[in-house]
């Protein structure tokens, strides 16, 4: 059944950096905002539509999500910025049991963002084989596609998937030169048949680097 969920986003985090670890931009660039950690509170409206036909394994449907977060003083931040998030998903399955999946994702901020609330490209989800943190920046997005095929072997399935996405100061800046590519393998272990959880190992390539992820259930 298609489910319409429509409410009041908040966040909170209060971050301290305690360790710089030899980083010369935390330790001399005196225009890094948030370098000495702080919090941010912020408060926002989200709206999400979910036709998919199972929340850990969809094989059809979507699963549309945006989503806002103003941080302000007035409500405890130390930072005053805009956050919005747009996450578009949606699923086929073309043959037998497979999957095809695709993923729009844009994340844009105004404002003075702390360092650790920019756009990280990479990470187990979006961006597989970026090595996480090594690009930021205000404005952030990715597409991304996966061909699943489950239970090959026994309860052993394999993916393969591929993506590019870039970071910009602003979405005017978003330039086609810069963006960055991903695509890689994964192997995929069900171990609950009725609700379709899995284990997950994915090996993503990006530019100039690559990762291995372990984490439950797919990565959207």
């Amino acid at each position: 059944d298609d489910r319409l969920n429509i409410g009041i986003n908040y966040e909170i985090r209060n971050m301290s950096v305690v360790d710089t670890k030899g980083n010369p931009y935390l330790e001399n660039d005196s225009t890094i905002i948030g370098k000495e950690g702080g919090l941010t509170s912020g408060l926002g409206f989200a709206v999400s539509w979910d036709t998919r036909d199972n929340n850990f394994f969809p094989s059809r449907g979507g699963y549309y999500e945006a989503y806002t977060s103003n941080f302000f003083e007035f409500i405890g931040s130390d930072f005053n910025y805009n956050k919005s998030v747009l996450d578009l998903r949606h699923y086929w399955n073309p043959i037998f049991s497979h999957v095809v999946a695709l993923q729009a994702y844009l994340l844009n901020e105004s404002g003075t963002p702390p360092f650790y609330d920019l756009g990280l490209l990479g990470g187990s989800r979006l961006m597989r084989g970026t090595i996480m943190g090594r690009y930021r920046d205000k404005t952030y997005y990715v597409v991304q596609s996966e061909y699943r095929m489950p239970e090959l072997v026994w309860r052993f399935g394999l993916i393969l998937f591929a993506g590019f996405g870039d970071v910009a100061p602003s979405l005017k800046r978003i330039t086609i030169s810069n963006v960055k590519p991903t695509y890689g393998f994964g192997i995929r272990f069900r171990f609950d048949e009725l609700e379709k959880v899995e284990i997950r190992m994915d090996v993503g390539f990006g530019k100039g680097s690559n990762g291995i992820y372990f984490d439950i259930n797919q990565a959207f």
